[in-house]
């Protein structure tokens, strides 16, 4: 199966990781490091062998944990709608640049839901102060 970012999210690298956003509805995520390498290889490594072979070669891991670990990551970006099935492999890369997997560490690709503060505010008051009284 070939993977693609679903063309509603836009995402940015962070410190030792990654933060995932969908602009429509506001919902945001954060990826620890492993799982912000695997995301940045989806685009121009769009399958699971090839994103096993990346953990492998970039992270250090074992064959059976990388292929353990990138499915569970499928997984997890197909459950929260990240990911979709591609009919044809993108040929542009456009992952960022991971230069040492000491940064990476030895955990496991991590995706958590965030939400952005989409409540309501009040006007401030004339003293500016947004609470009454």
């Amino acid at each position: 199966m070939n993977l693609t970012c679903s063309n509603d999210i836009v995402w940015s690298p962070m410190d030792k990781g990654a933060l995932l956003v969908r602009p429509a509805d506001g919902t945001a995520w954060t990826l620890n490091a492993p799982a912000a390498f695997l995301w940045s290889f989806i685009e121009s490594t769009p399958s699971v062998a090839h994103l096993s072979n990346a953990a492998v070669n970039v992270l250090g891991w074992s064959r059976a944990r990388a292929e353990h670990e990138v499915r569970a990551f499928i997984d997890a970006l197909n459950v929260h709608q990240l990911i979709v099935a591609a009919p044809i492999a993108p040929v542009h890369s456009s992952h960022v640049s991971w230069s040492c997997a000491m940064a990476l560490g030895d955990a496991s690709p991590l995706i958590q839901l965030r939400t952005l503060g989409t409540n309501a505010r009040r006007r401030p008051s004339p003293r500016g102060n947004s609470s009454p009284g």
